[in-house]
């Protein structure tokens, strides 16, 4: 599961995701832990993964040519389901908000959590009501299938 913007969305169409990349998001996937950059750098831009490879290529270059190291922010909160397991995590960054001083407040590290549990939510919702579907179109209960859903 991942969320980009609008303008985003068709670099995910056909893109493989693997989990040995290195790149921020995999490695929240990989321990279920948020990280925040407070600071997107010269030496750790390459960390992040931006989905629209034209858009990393200029904001790379952008941040290399920077005298002012406070470029801008990154938080990366995973999206868990109940039962602890990843499915995802959101992105945010402050690469836009050129005028404010890059970084996050607890309260909006705080409310981008609170985004990525209500996703999960969402995500847990619609996952039990097309299993709720397809078990009223069969017409039969699969005990199995209901016994693995978790939210």
């Amino acid at each position: 599961m991942t969320t980009v913007s609008e303008s985003e969305t068709r670099h995910m169409i056909g893109l493989q995701l693997h989990s040995y990349r290195t790149s921020l998001s995999f490695r929240v996937i990989r321990t279920g832990e948020a990280i925040c950059l407070n600071q997107l750098t010269k030496e750790n831009v390459d960390d992040v993964h931006f989905w629209d490879k034209e858009k990393a290529k200029i904001i790379r270059i952008e941040i290399r040519r920077s005298n002012n190291r406070r470029f801008a922010s990154y938080l990366v909160p995973s999206v868990t389901k109940a039962s602890r397991k990843i499915i995802g995590d959101l992105g945010v960054y402050t690469l836009r908000a050129s005028n404010t001083l890059p970084g996050f407040a607890d309260h909006e590290f705080d409310f981008y959590q609170g985004v990525a549990t209500r996703l999960s939510q969402a995500y847990c919702l619609i996952s039990a009501c097309r299993l709720f579907a397809r078990t009223v179109q069969s017409g039969t209960v699969d005990i199995l299938s209901f016994s693995r859903l978790s939210f």
